[in-house]
């Protein structure tokens, strides 16, 4: 759609109000006078010139598409949400070879839930991320492959030295290696970290001695998800790097018993763990992540690859991280704001056009990653201790 025909179809809209009327576009977009000629670049595609500006430009994406999702919902007047594409990308000025050049940004280890599209989410175009997606976000040997080629073909590498006491060494084209950040994307309601949970042994050794047993989660043999056809310990392998350290450390801040003994408080305790395992397992990913990026040496400090982790909730469509953010959702209903003050987080946070802390680079050890356990499970015991709170708690977590 060229920009002047997205712009006579807005003035034909009927004028929109809070209730949802009117038309509320997702527009990818491409001005067609870029086409006779070589186009200047537009300041909305540049790319990120360091760590900090990549992580602004998603973060910005993300709660552009947020405010667009609760816009859908009634929440707000509706705004059309454009992502503009750039002539470049889509074949406009191939290199040599006929097809245009790969400069990606940003780089993310994503699940592959299909609930978590990442460069909707971010409200990001062609061309600027390179995305591996393994169930549970987790970083096994595949991906590591990937993201290992990723920094050795699009980030501003320091150049090698030539052979030959003649030869100069070669500077680098910064605007062709525009690699600047890796992020760890986990996903509320992973299908895979729930598996992990249900399949941790000290969990299920905790369980047997509570006299309120789970009715809506089914704990499962490790060994039993293997199948008799695949490859051994092809899914063992993968929910293993997610027990140690996540679901651990999870439970370790969130003990059986954490939330009451009263009916449906095991459940709800499960779903609660689940959460905090998401979150966790985002954390050490990015943890990781970080021991690669640094087997490399960079051209300079200020084109070093970062590394973050965000957790995205499908129920309103935000990027969240870090424990003073966690458990701010917010959506259609009254009671949700209840929820918001009692899990700590200001009043406002999470509501169209209101900023939260998107991502955050993860803790540096195991200790950092504990005491993000427990900053989030102190949030969610301390919601626990009264029955309005308990049930908040079980909204929150879809039990109701």
């Amino acid at each position: 759609m060229t920009k002047n025909a997205v712009e006579a179809q807005k003035a034909a809209e009927p004028a929109a109000t809070g209730t949802g009327s009117g038309t509320i576009e997702l527009i990818y977009s491409f001005d067609r006078s870029q086409l006779p000629k070589q186009p200047k670049q537009d300041p909305s595609r540049k790319k990120p010139d360091n760590a900090d500006d990549a992580v602004k430009k998603l973060c910005k994406g993300n709660e552009k598409f947020a405010d667009f999702i609760a816009q859908c919902k009634g929440h707000d007047k509706p705004r059309p949400v454009e992502v503009p594409l750039a002539l470049r990308e889509i074949g406009g000025i191939p290199k040599p070879s006929g097809f245009p050049a790969q400069l990606p940004f940003a780089a993310v280890l994503g699940c592959v839930d299909a609930r978590a599209p990442v460069e909707l989410l971010f409200t990001q175009g062609f061309d600027d991320l390179y995305i591996s997606r393994i169930a549970g976000n987790t970083l096994g040997p595949d991906c590591s492959g990937s993201l290992h080629y990723s920094l050795l073909s699009f980030a501003a590498l320091k150049p090698q030295k030539p052979k030959g006491p003649t030869k100069p060494t070669p500077s680098v084209d910064l605007t062709k290696k525009p690699l600047r950040l890796i992020v760890a994307l986990g996903h509320s309601d992973c299908g895979a970290v729930t598996a992990a949970v249900l399949t941790f042994a000290k969990l299920k050794e905790d369980l047997e001695e509570v006299t309120d047993p789970p009715k809506l989660f089914e704990l499962e043999e490790l060994l039993d998800l293997e199948g008799d056809y695949l490859p051994d310990d092809s899914v063992t392998g993968l929910l293993t790097r997610i027990h140690h350290p996540a679901v651990a450390a999870a439970l370790d801040a969130l003990p059986v018993g954490s939330l009451g003994t009263e009916t449906g408080s095991t459940d709800l305790h499960i779903a609660a763990l689940i959460d905090l395992a998401i979150y966790l397992n985002a954390a050490w990913s990015a943890n990781q992540i970080v021991s690669l990026v640094q087997q490399y040496d960079y051209a300079d400090a200020d084109v070093a690859v970062g590394v973050r982790y965000g957790v995205f909730d499908p129920r309103d469509c935000r990027v969240r991280a870090g424990s003073e953010n966690y458990g701010d959702t917010k959506d259609a209903s009254d009671s949700t704001d209840g929820l918001l003050k009692s899990f700590g987080v200001a009043p406002g946070a999470g509501q169209p056009g209101v900023s939260v802390a998107c991502l955050l680079p993860p803790p540096a050890d195991l200790a950092g990653l504990r005491k993000l356990a427990t900053e989030i499970a102190d949030k969610i015991k301390a919601r626990g201790k009264t029955k309005e709170g308990l049930r908040d708690l079980a909204k929150h977590f879809n039990l109701q």
